[in-house]
């Protein structure tokens, strides 16, 4: 595709392109700490028979909510790198 895009155009692509949304890994966060509660909630209940369930669901939670806070902020470095590359050549992006 070598369309002749404007400044505007072009960085409203790069945003939709490399720009990295933030939903998933707020949802995720929420979900990890409702369980990481419930886990220190029935604990402070001596609430004991649950214990083993919480914490195996979230050792791998917190696995996964890491790596997904990492991919954003990845992500988020390259969409700046991006950016600040097309701002000082533009002319050496094709579209």
């Amino acid at each position: 595709m070598n369309k002749k895009l404007n400044r505007e155009e072009a960085l409203s692509l790069l945003q939709r392109t490399y720009k990295p949304g933030v939903t998933l890994p707020i949802l995720m966060t929420l979900i990890g700490i409702a369980v990481y509660g419930g886990l220190w909630l029935d604990i402070k209940d001596g609430h004991y028979n649950r214990i083993g369930l919480f914490s195996a669901v979230i050792a791998p939670l917190m696995i996964v909510i890491g790596s997904i806070w990492t991919a954003f902020i990845f992500r988020m470095f390259q969409y700046k790198k991006e950016l600040r590359d097309y701002k000082k050549d533009p002319a050496r992006y094709e579209w």
